[in-house]
């Protein structure tokens, strides 16, 4: 599993989190500049080391796996035309939009198709685009999965 950097940690001896700066995924802050120890003085550490003892205490590396909701990805057009392709779905979701009966949904799912800039999990028009496919929730999941990486 990926692990990614997210932000920094002060922890105790026995590595018990006292204080966190972070913790999104794909988004890293810059190293705290001053941590105040939570002791009997409230130490004040100036631009502090990593992993360096500070009276029982250390700033750590804040390490978190990659997300494994699909959702949490977006494609580019590239990404999302390679999958088709390789999944070898192209003409099937061709067809599948020339055939919504409603001619303004149709033209909808046509612009969405040749325009979007980022291709989104969540979107209906994806798993519209997969049951005609045949292909389950889980099945687009882990094509989606795989595309995120190309």
């Amino acid at each position: 599993m990926t692990q990614e950097l997210v932000g920094y940690q002060l922890v105790d001896q026995a590595n018990n989190v006292i204080q966190s700066w972070g913790g999104t995924w794909g988004q890293c802050p810059g190293e705290p500049n001053l941590i105040v120890l939570p002791n009997e003085t409230n130490d004040q550490i100036h631009s502090p080391q990593l992993d360096t003892d500070y009276s029982g205490y250390k700033l750590i590396k804040w390490m978190m796996d990659a997300p494994t909701d699909p959702n949490y990805y977006t494609l580019k057009p590239y990404q999302f035309y390679a999958m088709v392709a390789i999944a070898n779905l192209t003409s099937v979701m061709e067809a599948s939009v020339a055939s919504i009966p409603d001619p303004i949904q149709r033209i909808i799912a046509q612009s969405k198709i040749d325009h979007t800039t980022l291709f989104v999990r969540s979107d209906p028009l994806i798993n519209q685009l997969g049951a005609a496919a045949n292909l389950t929730p889980q099945q687009i999941d882990a094509y989606w999965m795989q595309a995120k990486d190309l």
